[in-house]
């Protein structure tokens, strides 16, 4: 019978075919995800009204000229902004609705024109982890780079043109005595920084050829610090709006990357850049490095200022909670919100792994018979079922997870460095285990759904350091971690061989293995070998520590000096000898 001859009359009115009932509730726009049980939480920022208007205003001092409507110490040429706070509270997601306001902005003005400026504004950021300052050097200097490279290089609309603000920033660094192409600096920064090389190549004017191209460089820190100095001020010169860079968790930055910060912040010569440095308050005393380098950046500098990002407020969380379950701000809302809050004190980060802790626990629900969420339960019990510390509670949404994307979580969890599919693949491929690539892509969007992943194309990182915390944390209480540690760092030698951070991160994986599960000859030669990349990169401390672990190794196994072994002693030592003597250890 056809759906349109399903019509009875009766003295009562028509009985025509059921539809589905979210075709008479106005109630039903509910989302797949909630439908689903999840929670999805609103994307826009809370609560930080003032310091976005603080940082425009800092911005806008970069642009402006004598007469604009600003303070005569808001018009500068350059600016520092250190920017503290506790984890999760919402540092990166500022600057990240700030850079989305300046390009969102229709009249904006800019050094050459005051009116509709269509020039881009260019953001490049970077960011340390506790596992990666100690790797490999720069790290998020080179992020940094990396992004500057790829955006001053790329095509725009698919076509080979090169638009007018990419070929002001080439012809400025051909103009430069110390970078320009095939000058020696070039070579340094391509020695130190292979990401640049799409830029540094860009560059060179076809057929020609310059001096030193030819000849091998062994930098020195200091003239890895002025190349980088001067190729930075060429970019500045030659973009019309002011370059913005973003590091953030300076508390785990590397000496090198110390020392490169105390020549970039402090020089007169860089100009038309915003430098925003973030960092853990909690986590830097007057005694650590990046202490003392703030209050040397900041001595008589008014270029300088000092912003601490506090936890939102009451009256923010409530506002964030209301909209992500889709209710007003009444007597039961604010009663959910309070406990949430008196838990995670305003951190927005807490709060939304407490909200989801509680619909894991099935405390708060979504009702699909009255299309909302709803929670039936006290304050009080609603405070006992949210954990106290953020780590157990994003470990608690870890235990819920399918296997294999814990296992992938848990791979990732040991590697600081962003990570692409094809090498996730070679990682998830052991234990007679086999994976094809859109399989192991899957995966990464299923994580990336459950809010533990993002995609930075084209490679995967965590969403947040707790959350690599807590899935490092789920990996060492599974057996067998030496041989999984063991596994990731043959990967890493085997599809990074091209790739300086994977070799870095090898080393420092074997380095931390019992002796007796490496094979002692080639951790010997790793450690020779990574320490030459250090000290290549600049970074004198990590060659150090790598030449006296690779003598420690040759001494524990009894080989120093015997026959077989004669040569990579000789080696090592001559390689710890200018090591101690370039870190100024004379005896």
């Amino acid at each position: 019978m056809m759906a349109d001859e399903f019509r009875i009359e009766g003295c009562h009115g028509t009985i025509a075919e059921q539809k589905d009932e979210a075709f008479y509730d106005d109630r039903s726009d509910a989302s797949d995800d909630e439908e689903k049980g999840k929670i999805k939480f609103p994307t826009r920022l809370y609560g930080r009204e003032k310091e976005l208007d603080r940082l425009g205003r800092l911005y806008a001092g970069l642009l402006a000229e004598e007469g604009d409507d600003l303070d005569d110490d808001e018009v500068l040429n350059s600016q520092v902004v250190f920017l503290s706070g506790y984890s999760g509270v919402g540092k990166s997601a500022l600057i990240k609705e700030f850079v989305k306001q300046l390009r969102g902005s229709k009249n904006r003005p800019n050094k050459t024109n005051n009116n509709n400026n269509d020039s881009p504004i260019i953001y490049g950021a970077g960011k340390y982890s506790e596992q990666n300052s100690a790797s490999s050097p720069f790290f998020a200097i080179i992020e940094v780079l990396k992004t500057l490279a790829n955006v001053l290089c790329e095509a725009k609309d698919g076509s080979d043109k090169v638009t007018e603000q990419q070929e002001k920033v080439r012809e400025s660094i051909r103009q430069s005595e110390l970078i320009g192409p095939g000058k020696e600096g070039d070579l340094i920064l391509r020695a130190t920084f292979p990401v640049l090389t799409p830029l540094l190549d860009s560059c060179v004017v076809a057929n020609e050829k310059g001096a030193n191209e030819d000849l091998t460089v062994h930098p020195t820190m200091s003239a890895i610090k002025e190349c980088t100095l001067q190729l930075l001020c060429a970019i500045c010169r030659a973009l019309d709006n002011p370059l913005i860079i973003f590091l953030d968790d300076l508390q785990w930055a590397d000496e090198a990357s110390m020392d490169m910060l105390n020549v970039l912040l402090t020089s007169s010569e860089l100009k038309n850049l915003m430098f925003i440095c973030a960092y853990r308050s909690n986590e830097v005393d007057v005694e650590h490095s990046f202490c003392k380098l703030m209050d040397n950046v900041a001595k008589g500098d008014e270029s300088v200022e000092k912003m601490e990002l506090f936890s939102l407020s009451p009256t923010s969380i409530t506002s964030f909670i209301a909209d992500s379950v889709k209710k007003e701000e009444d007597t039961e809302m604010k009663e959910l919100s309070s406990a949430v809050y008196q838990t995670t004190m305003g951190n927005i980060f807490f709060t939304k792994q407490a909200l989801e802790e509680l619909v894991r626990k099935n405390i708060l629900f979504y009702d699909i018979m009255c299309f909302e969420w709803r929670w039936v339960v006290t304050k009080v019990e609603l405070a006992n079922n949210m954990s106290a510390d953020v780590v157990d509670s994003v470990l608690g949404k870890i235990r819920d997870l399918h296997e294999e994307i814990q296992e992938l979580l848990s791979l990732m969890a040991y590697i600081p460095n962003a990570l692409d599919v094809p090498t996730l693949k070679a990682l998830m491929c052991r234990d007679g285990a086999s994976y094809e690539e859109r399989q192991v892509l899957d995966l990464l969007q299923q994580s990336s759904d459950e809010g533990m992943l993002l995609l930075v194309n084209p490679n995967w990182i965590f969403a947040h350091d707790r959350i690599r915390q807590a899935s490092l944390k789920f990996a060492s209480e599974k057996s067998g971690s030496e041989e999984t540690l063991l596994h990731i760092s043959s990967v890493l030698l085997a599809e990074g061989s091209d790739r300086e951070w994977c070799q870095y991160v090898a080393v420092d994986i074997l380095n931390s293995l019992p002796v007796e599960k490496t094979d002692c000859n080639e951790l010997v030669k790793l450690n020779l070998k990574v320490s030459h990349l250090a000290r290549n990169s600049g970074a004198l401390g990590k060659e150090n520590a790598l030449v006296h672990k690779g003598l420690e190794s040759l001494k524990s196994a009894g080989m120093t000096w015997t026959n077989d072994y004669y040569e990579l002693t000789r080696q090592l030592y001559d390689a710890l000898l200018v090591s101690e003597y370039s870190s100024g250890a004379y005896d």
